[in-house]
């Protein structure tokens, strides 16, 4: 068997193993290409459409979050990827966790980042979807900023993956969000294993 190979796939190495997996639809699998922001003018996390913040867009984004097959998708991979904290009436996940997530994240889709432009990014991520920004909280703070806290909901936790999703999918289809959270998922696997201690990063 090669060494470091799984058991269970018949002694093919990670490498072979990744590189068989077939990322459908194929309208998001360039996305997951090692060179894909090496020759475009703009690099594609800095592209964005407008077409996606038109009103039918709009509303097709906020039925995808409530369609079964996108919360399944996101749900699951939340529940791979993040280990949850607290009892069974308060469950949350730990800023720790949130962090060691989505370097992981970071490093599959924005591959050659520094390590500290990625952690600034997640920080901010972190700041803005645990924010307490609830309506009664605003008004009695008078309109200063929402209360910030150190864990995330599970209903918090869901909206920041679906952020994640909604932002890298070229297009409002189901089959791309859940193609998109199927292939993030697959390169998570394999990502790291020469490391596992990089993705051990707190600000």
């Amino acid at each position: 068997m090669i060494p470091g190979a799984d058991p269970l796939s018949g002694g093919m190495d990670p490498a072979s193993m990744e590189n068989q997996f077939k990322i459908e639809p194929e309208s998001i699998a360039f996305i997951f290409k090692m060179d894909r922001d090496i020759f475009p003018a703009k690099a594609y996390y800095e592209d964005g459409n407008p077409e996606m913040y038109s009103l039918a867009n709009k509303e097709r984004r906020a039925t995808l979050k409530t369609n079964s097959e996108v919360k399944n998708a996101i749900e699951k991979f939340i529940a791979s990827e993040f280990v949850k904290s607290g009892g069974k009436t308060n469950v949350c996940y730990q800023k720790e966790e949130y962090f060691k997530g989505f370097v992981k994240i970071g490093m599959v889709l924005r591959p050659g980042i520094e390590l500290d432009d990625l952690t600034k990014i997640i920080k901010e991520d972190f700041d803005n979807d645990c924010a307490d920004k609830n309506e009664t909280d605003d008004r009695n703070a008078e309109g200063s900023a929402p209360k910030q806290l150190d864990t995330l909901t599970e209903a918090k936790m869901f909206d920041a993956v679906f952020e994640l999703v909604d932002t890298w999918c070229p297009n409002v289809e189901e089959s791309e969000y859940v193609g998109f959270i199927n292939a993030l998922s697959h390169k998570l696997k394999y990502a790291g294993q020469q490391d596992g201690a990089a993705y051990n990063i707190m600000p």
